[in-house]
C-alpha cells in the first residue's frame, strides 16, 4: 500500500512539473539578438538528410568574436517558470563534434537574476540536453523566477571558455515548465491598456519624438573640428556595439535632419570606425533630446574613451566623463552640451559611451563632435608671401615664405592631424609620399600669424 501511495505521489508530482515545448521554430520566427561578435543565427531546415524535424535554429560562432559570444532568444509565447523545485530546461541539440554548451535564462519577470547552466554534447547528431538551472554555473545564482528569454553559448568548456572559432550547431524543441507571460510595462508587447509598446495607459507616457532639428553647428575650419556624428561636418560615424544598447540605435530624419534615436537606456555604447587623435581639440559638443518625462535624479552623461595605452595593448587608458544633470525644463526639447577636454589624454579616442539613471527609455543625439576654439589671426597665403608647389603633389610638397615658417601641421578632411613639422626656416620640402590620396589642409605659423592652404595628394 505504501508503494502504491508513493507511486501516485510521484505521478502527481511529474504531472505538476511536466515539460512543455516553448519554442519549436515552426511558427513565426522569434526575435534573436547576437552578442559579443556571434557569427549568425538563422532558422533553417533539419540538417539531417531526410530529417522530419522541420525548422530548427542554426547557430554559427565566429573566430573574430569573444569566447563568450552568444545568441539570445526572446520567447514569443509561453515563458519558462523556474520558480519551483523543477529548474530543468531541455533542448534538442545537433552537433557532429563533442562540446559543452552554456544555457542562460534571462529577462526575469520578478526580482530574480539571470541563471546559467552547462550541458555536454557527445557529438552524435541530435541529442536532448538538460540544463539544470539549480547548478548556478558561470558565477550566477540558481534560477528562482519566471524568465522571458534564453541564451545559448556554444564555445563553453567545463568552468571556462574555448578560444573563438567557427562552429555550427542546431537547436530545436526548447522545453520547460511553461506559463503565460505576465502583462507588464516591460514585456515588449502592447497589451493591457497601453497605447504603445510598454507605454501609455497605466504605464508611463509614451516617448514624444522631436519635430524640429537641433540648432545647426557653426561653420568651422576642417582642422578645428573632429566630428563623430553630424551632417554639418565630415564625420567618422558611430557604430553601436553589441554589448549594450548602442546596437539598438537607429538613424531617423527629423525636420530634414538626420539624428540617432536611442531606445532603452542606462548604458549606451558606440565605437568609432578607427581611433582618432584629438590632441589638438579643446572642447566636446553634443546635442540631445530626452523624449520621456522628467524623473528625479535623471542624468544623461556622455563619456569619451581613449585607448592609447603605454604598453600598446588594447583597452581603455583614460576617459573623460561629463555629468549632465537634467531638470524638468531639459526634457522634450533640444539641448546642447559643451565641455572642455582639459588635460584628458586623447590620442586614440575609440568610443563614445552614454549612461543615464535608467529612467530614459528613448532619446536622440546629433552634432557630436570635438572642436578647437577658433584661432585668432588667421591670414591668407598672399598676405604672408607664401607659395606652395607642386599642387597636386605625389612625393614632395615645397612650401616657402618671405619670413621664417616656424611650424606646420597637415590635416585630412576629417580634421585629423596626420603630420606635424618643426620647420624654423623660410622654406621646406615636405615628404607627403606616405599620405593617402585625397585633399589635405596645411596650417602654418609665421610670427603671430597663422595661414592655411589646401593641396591635393595624388
Amino acid at each position: 500500500m505504501k508503494k502504491i501511495t508513493l507511486l501516485l505521489a510521484l505521478l502527481i508530482s511529474s504531472i505538476g512539473f511536466s515539460q512543455t515545448v516553448v519554442e519549436d521554430f515552426e511558427g513565426s520566427a522569434p526575435t534573436l539578438k547576437l552578442n559579443d561578435g556571434f557569427g549568425a543565427a538563422t532558422i533553417e531546415a533539419d540538417p539531417v538528410v531526410g530529417g522530419t524535424r522541420g525548422n530548427v535554429l542554426k547557430l554559427v560562432t565566429s573566430a573574430s568574436g569573444k569566447s563568450w559570444q552568444g545568441t539570445n532568444l526572446i520567447l514569443q509565447g509561453n515563458v519558462l517558470d523556474l520558480s519551483t523545485t523543477n529548474k530543468i530546461v531541455t533542448a534538442d541539440v545537433y552537433s557532429t563534434s563533442a562540446f559543452t554548451m552554456l544555457g542562460k535564462v534571462e529577462s526575469p519577470e520578478g526580482s530574480g537574476a539571470a541563471s546559467a547552466a552547462e550541458a555536454a554534447h557527445t557529438g552524435n547528431g541530435w541529442e536532448s540536453l538538460s540544463f539544470d538551472f539549480s547548478r548556478a554555473d558561470d558565477n550566477t545564482p540558481a534560477a528562482a523566477d519566471v524568465y522571458g528569454s534564453i541564451s545559448f553559448f556554444p564555445l563553453r568548456k567545463a568552468g571556462g571558455w574555448e578560444d573563438p572559432s567557427v562552429t555550427t550547431t542546431y537547436v530545436d524543441n526548447i522545453s520547460g515548465i511553461a506559463v503565460a507571460p505576465s502583462e507588464t510595462c516591460s514585456d515588449g508587447i502592447m497589451n493591457q491598456d497601453e497605447t504603445g509598446i510598454d507605454c501609455g495607459g497605466t504605464c508611463s507616457a509614451c516617448p514624444v519624438p522631436p519635430t524640429t532639428a537641433p540648432t545647426a553647428p557653426p561653420s568651422r575650419n576642417a582642422w578645428d573640428v573632429i566630428s563623430l556624428y553630424s551632417e554639418a561636418y565630415t564625420s567618422t560615424g558611430l557604430n553601436g556595439v553589441d554589448w549594450d544598447n548602442g546596437a539598438d540605435a537607429v538613424e531617423e530624419t527629423i525636420a530634414g535632419n538626420k539624428v540617432l534615436k536611442i531606445t532603452a537606456g542606462n548604458f549606451i555604447g558606440f565605437e568609432l570606425p578607427a581611433g582618432v587623435d584629438a590632441t589638438d581639440m579643446t572642447h566636446f559638443h553634443m546635442d540631445y533630446w530626452v523624449a520621456v518625462d522628467f524623473a528625479a535624479g535623471q542624468v544623461f552623461n556622455p563619456k569619451l574613451s581613449n585607448h592609447e595605452k603605454a604598453d600598446a595593448t588594447a583597452g581603455e587608458s583614460e576617459s573623460k566623463l561629463y555629468t549632465i544633470a537634467l531638470a524638468a525644463a531639459d526634457v522634450k526639447v533640444w539641448k546642447s552640451f559643451d565641455g572642455t577636454l582639459d588635460d584628458f589624454k586623447r590620442g586614440n579616442i575609440l568610443q563614445l559611451l552614454i549612461t543615464d539613471s535608467g529612467t530614459i527609455s528613448s532619446s536622440y543625439i546629433d552634432n557630436v563632435y570635438m572642436y578647437r576654439a577658433a584661432t585668432a589671426g588667421v591670414s591668407d597665403n598672399a598676405a604672408l608671401n607664401v607659395s606652395m608647389y607642386p599642387n597636386p603633389a605625389s612625393g614632395v610638397l615645397n612650401i616657402s615664405a618671405a619670413n621664417t615658417i616656424e611650424d606646420a601641421s597637415i590635416y585630412n578632411v576629417l580634421g585629423t592631424k596626420v603630420m606635424s613639422l618643426n620647420i624654423d626656416s623660410n622654406s621646406e620640402a615636405i615628404d607627403v609620399s606616405g599620405l593617402s590620396s585625397g585633399i589635405y589642409l596645411i596650417k602654418y605659423t609665421i610670427g603671430d600669424a597663422v595661414g592655411t592652404a589646401k593641396f591635393i595628394k595624388e
